[in-house]
């Protein structure tokens, strides 16, 4: 299972798949908590998100053979927009855990 990559304006992105493998595309990392949950497939989850489901007994985490290579991820908005919206999420982006606690909520 894979999380669709939601670029709008450039081409879309892979990475981390292994050649050969069928993949199911999901809509975000919440979906595919919930599809791995329901056992309609396996693949890489945050670590708050997998923990958190493994605790609750709707998972059972395994070591995979290689390390998962780390991503980068980008926020980006557009500058001549800059309202009192984007300077409350930008303000929220800024503090030290911010997407652990983005991705628990979801």
């Amino acid at each position: 299972m894979v999380v669709a990559d939601s670029s709008r304006n450039l081409p879309p992105r892979t990475t981390g798949l292994l050649s050969g493998q069928d993949t199911l595309t999901i809509a975000d990392a919440a979906a595919k908590l919930r599809a791995q949950v329901m056992g309609l497939g396996v693949g890489y989850l945050p670590q708050c998100l997998a923990q958190a489901a493994a605790a609750r007994v709707e998972l059972v985490l395994k070591r995979t053979e290689e390390a998962k290579v780390s991503q980068m991820m980008y926020l980006a908005w557009r500058t001549a927009s800059r309202g009192k919206a984007l300077k409350w999420f930008v303000d929220r982006v800024d503090q030290p855990g911010w997407l652990d606690r983005a991705l628990e909520t979801a």
